[in-house]
Protein backbone atom coordinates (compact mmCIF):
# COMPACT_ATOMS: atom_id res chain seq x y z
CA UNK A 1 0.00 0.00 0.00
CA UNK A 2 1.12 3.64 -0.39
CA UNK A 3 2.61 6.05 2.06
CA UNK A 4 -0.84 7.61 2.81
CA UNK A 5 -2.68 5.88 5.96
CA UNK A 6 -6.08 4.90 5.38
CA UNK A 7 -7.18 7.85 8.33
CA UNK A 8 -6.23 10.26 5.74
CA UNK A 9 -8.38 8.84 3.67
CA UNK A 10 -11.66 8.61 5.95
CA UNK A 11 -10.76 12.50 7.57
CA UNK A 12 -11.24 13.14 3.91
CA UNK A 13 -14.29 11.70 3.61
CA UNK A 14 -16.13 12.87 6.74
CA UNK A 15 -14.96 15.95 5.92
CA UNK A 16 -17.04 16.15 2.70
CA UNK A 17 -19.95 13.85 4.13
CA UNK A 18 -20.33 10.48 4.35
CA UNK A 19 -23.75 10.88 3.02
CA UNK A 20 -23.45 13.57 0.94
CA UNK A 21 -20.40 11.05 -0.45
CA UNK A 22 -22.71 8.03 -1.03
CA UNK A 23 -25.25 9.96 -2.81
CA UNK A 24 -22.51 11.11 -5.30
CA UNK A 25 -21.27 7.88 -5.92
CA UNK A 26 -25.02 6.85 -6.15
CA UNK A 27 -25.73 9.14 -9.07
CA UNK A 28 -22.17 8.88 -10.91
CA UNK A 29 -23.17 4.89 -10.98
CA UNK A 30 -26.52 5.17 -12.13
CA UNK A 31 -25.66 7.30 -15.24
CA UNK A 32 -23.00 5.06 -15.97
CA UNK A 33 -25.46 1.99 -15.32
CA UNK A 34 -27.83 4.54 -17.44
CA UNK A 35 -25.02 4.74 -20.34
CA UNK A 36 -24.81 1.36 -20.56
CA UNK A 37 -28.47 0.08 -20.90
CA UNK A 38 -28.39 2.75 -23.59
CA UNK A 39 -25.29 0.85 -25.38
CA UNK A 40 -27.87 -2.14 -24.94
CA UNK A 41 -30.30 -0.68 -26.33
CA UNK A 42 -28.89 0.62 -29.46
CA UNK A 43 -27.61 -3.55 -30.00
CA UNK A 44 -31.36 -4.12 -29.47
CA UNK A 45 -32.81 -1.54 -31.93
CA UNK A 46 -29.94 -2.98 -34.70
CA UNK A 47 -31.29 -6.42 -34.33
CA UNK A 48 -34.67 -5.23 -33.94
CA UNK A 49 -35.14 -7.53 -30.67
CA UNK A 50 -37.95 -5.81 -29.64
CA UNK A 51 -39.71 -5.43 -33.11
CA UNK A 52 -40.85 -1.87 -32.17
CA UNK A 53 -41.74 1.03 -34.95
CA UNK A 54 -38.82 3.28 -35.74
CA UNK A 55 -40.39 5.85 -34.49
CA UNK A 56 -40.56 4.75 -30.84
CA UNK A 57 -37.03 3.58 -31.21
CA UNK A 58 -36.13 6.83 -31.66
CA UNK A 59 -38.68 8.12 -28.82
CA UNK A 60 -36.78 5.96 -26.28
CA UNK A 61 -33.37 6.67 -27.20
CA UNK A 62 -34.45 10.40 -27.05
CA UNK A 63 -36.27 9.96 -23.11
CA UNK A 64 -33.17 7.80 -22.60
CA UNK A 65 -30.26 10.45 -23.42
CA UNK A 66 -32.07 12.92 -21.77
CA UNK A 67 -32.21 11.27 -19.15
CA UNK A 68 -28.49 10.47 -18.84
CA UNK A 69 -27.66 14.05 -19.73
CA UNK A 70 -29.42 14.77 -16.34
CA UNK A 71 -27.86 12.36 -14.15
CA UNK A 72 -24.47 14.06 -15.79
CA UNK A 73 -25.63 17.03 -15.27
CA UNK A 74 -26.61 16.46 -11.53
CA UNK A 75 -23.63 14.29 -10.61
CA UNK A 76 -21.34 17.01 -11.92
CA UNK A 77 -22.97 19.61 -9.63
CA UNK A 78 -23.03 17.24 -6.64
CA UNK A 79 -19.29 16.35 -6.74
CA UNK A 80 -18.31 19.62 -7.27
CA UNK A 81 -20.20 20.71 -4.23
CA UNK A 82 -18.64 17.52 -2.39
CA UNK A 83 -14.82 18.51 -3.00
CA UNK A 84 -16.02 21.92 -2.38
CA UNK A 85 -17.36 20.81 1.10
CA UNK A 86 -14.05 18.65 1.75
CA UNK A 87 -12.08 21.61 0.53
CA UNK A 88 -13.99 24.43 2.91
CA UNK A 89 -13.91 22.12 6.13
CA UNK A 90 -10.03 21.14 5.60
CA UNK A 91 -9.24 24.80 5.13
CA UNK A 92 -11.31 25.90 8.19
CA UNK A 93 -9.93 22.69 10.43
CA UNK A 94 -6.29 24.32 9.22
CA UNK A 95 -7.25 27.88 10.24
CA UNK A 96 -8.58 26.90 13.85
CA UNK A 97 -5.15 24.63 14.69
CA UNK A 98 -3.13 27.68 12.96
CA UNK A 99 -5.01 30.73 15.30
Amino acid sequence: MGNVGLDLYWEYFKNGGIVYFFFTMFLIAISVGLRIFIDYFIGSWISDEFNLEYRIYVSILFGLAAATTVLIVLRGIAFGHYISLVCFNIFKKFMEKLF
